[in-house]
């Protein structure tokens, strides 16, 4: 496995790094530290001179080579280190995980997000909507707290092939790590106010969709290469994703594989309005697949 990973003169980057250090422990990868600088002549301007972008770069390299350094002196792995030159910082990391071939793209939270959770910041919006390679989104703060391993791999399971990708690319990362398969799906229950239904009728509704949802996900892993693979499942209810999220007794090592949403470009990540609110919700480490995914 190649893991490219973005990193910045921020709070998060440690995080993502100290993430690199448990996949690259787990799957035995190959790890890069990228961070992307402007062009030299993005630097030139009324009170800029052209010496700042090698200036820039200088800095940027001294970034990259610090984050690599601890990475080596904490968590006894060797990185290569890269400094990619583009205007944008998303479009940037896109191409370079794309030049290395990586198998997995791991980036910090965005700044001002809650401990123990992942926010969208604009850079990492930005290379959500671009990537045609694997994010993987590390919750602010992972870096306290670290995990040698990947311990679980659960997959956010929705009928369809993107959700039958996901369950698949979950499998082979169990498979890899030697460790369970957990397939979750969420279910959001409606309630129904002001009707002539009644409770039970409800209840029956609700007793229906968890029949329904349980059969998809036993469909799905009689197609998936599941042999010899610890597996469980479940469906989790609640008033909203966050809410069935919180049903589950989620651990330290976990790793959750979600698929993107159906209505994104072919080869690339999107989030659809369920998957976001899953990601924002989630407290471990999420990845998330492009469309189409392999």
């Amino acid at each position: 496995m190649k893991l490219v990973v973005g990193v910045a003169d921020d709070a998060t980057s440690i995080d993502a790094v100290a993430y690199a250090a448990t996949l690259a422990k787990t799957f035995e990868a190959h790890v890069t530290l990228v961070t992307v600088s402007a062009t030299a002549d993005e630097y030139i301007n009324d009170h800029l001179d052209p010496r700042m972008g090698q200036g820039r770069s200088d800095e940027q390299a001294r970034l990259v080579d610090g984050l690599a350094e601890v990475l080596e002196s904490k968590f006894a792995i060797r990185a290569q280190t890269v400094v990619h030159h583009h205007r944008s910082l998303g479009t940037g990391l896109s191409e370079i995980a794309a030049d290395l071939d990586a198998d997995v793209v791991v980036v910090g939270s965005g700044p001002g997000g809650s401990l123990g959770r992942f926010s969208m910041g604009s850079t990492t919006n930005a290379v959500l909507h671009r990537s045609a390679v694997p994010l993987a989104l590390v919750p602010n703060g992972y870096a306290r707290h670290p995990v040698p391993t990947v311990g679980r791999i659960l997959v956010a399971f929705a009928q369809g092939q993107e959700g039958e990708a996901a369950l698949a690319r979950g499998a082979a990362l169990a498979r890899a790590a030697g460790v369970p398969l957990r397939v979750l799906t969420i279910l959001v229950r409606h309630r129904v106010f002001g009707s002539d239904l009644g409770a039970d009728a409800e209840g029956g509704v609700l007793t229906a969709s968890l029949e329904m949802l349980r059969e998809h996900q036993t469909h799905a892993l009689a197609l998936t290469d599941t042999d010899g693979l610890e597996i469980s499942n479940d469906v989790l209810v609640g008033d909203s994703p966050q809410a069935a999220m919180s049903r589950e007794d989620w651990e330290g090592g976990d790793l959750l594989v979600v698929a993107s949403g159906s209505g994104g470009l072919l080869k690339r990540v999107f989030l659809g309005d369920t998957n976001y609110k899953i990601l924002r919700a989630s407290t471990v480490p999420t990845l998330v697949l492009p469309r189409h995914h392999d």
